[in-house]
């Protein structure tokens, strides 16, 4: 599992296109908000990858976790400046 993704996690979209997979096509599910931040409901493995529900979207609905990263708060990437190389 990333570690990230956790229950009570922030994360951003950087991909708000959800394909209908097979079997769903008739299903109503919300387009996610590219660059919108949102807050793991739960995670679950299926099918070789990690299914995330979202605090606000409806409770049966999960997304694929490559259309997240976890939020890095400011203070984080200011830590992390420090390893980049010059």
């Amino acid at each position: 599992m990333a570690s990230w993704a956790k229950a009570g996690a922030e994360c951003v979209c950087i991909d708000g296109s959800i394909p209908k997979l097979p079997g769903y096509e008739d299903f109503d599910i919300p387009d996610l908000i590219k660059g919108q931040i949102y807050v793991i409901r739960d995670v679950e493995a299926s099918h070789g990858t990690l299914w995330l529900s979202l605090e606000g979207q409806p409770m049966d609905d999960q997304y694929e976790i490559v259309h997240f990263r976890p939020l890095v708060a400011p203070s984080q990437e200011q830590d992390l400046a420090h390893f980049v190389p010059l």
